[in-house]
Parts: C-alpha cells; structure tokens; sequence
C-alpha cells in the first residue's frame, strides 16, 4: 500500500499498478510504453509530465540516486532531460492531483 510519499521506478513493473494507493505519487519511467494497461485505473489515473514543479521532483530524486549509487542509467537520464522527461508518466490518486498542480488534459 501507498499512502504517501513520492517514488521514481526506473526500470520496468509488474501489474496492477496504483492498487491499494491512497496517497503519494508514482513517477515511472515508461520506456516500453506499456504502463496503460499495467495500472488500475479504478484507484489512480496516468499523467504526463507536463510542469517545472513536476520535473523538479524527479530530478531530485534521480539526482540523489545517482549521488548515493553512481547509476549509470540515473546519469544517461539526467544527462538527455529533454527526451527523458517525456517518457515519464506519473500515477496519481485522485487526493494528490491538486497538490501537484495536475491539468486534466495531461492524462495518458
């Protein structure tokens, strides 16, 4: 269960995504583009990266990964922010959409 807090997945996920979340945020780096159909839509909904406030808190988190671990992946995805962050997409319950300044419109 999720009921708060932020995470960054950079690898890849099982299913059933966002089950049992109440609070928090997701951020995944969906680099197959096949997080739609791994997440339960019931509980969360996907969004697109699509503001500074957004981006700040992956990169955050990727930066002090990689600070903490060297990882060579964190540095390529840090290094190509601008392809990179296209490719994220964040799960969100529906308590955390104001809190991250969530546009309707930005839903995978």
């Amino acid at each position: 269960y999720m009921t708060g807090g932020k995470i960054v997945i950079l690898g890849p996920t099982g299913r059933n995504i966002g089950a049992g979340m109440t609070g928090g945020v997701t951020f995944i780096f969906d680099e197959r583009n096949d997080l739609e159909k791994k997440v339960n839509k019931e509980i969360v909904s996907i969004h697109k990266i699509h503001n500074s406030h957004q981006e700040k808190i992956i990169k955050d988190i990727i930066s002090d990964y990689l600070k903490h671990t060297g990882s060579l992946k964190a540095s390529k995805l840090l290094n190509d922010w601008d392809y990179s962050k296209q490719i994220f997409k964040m799960i969100v319950p529906p308590s955390e959409e104001q809190v991250l300044f969530i546009d309707k419109s930005s839903k995978s």
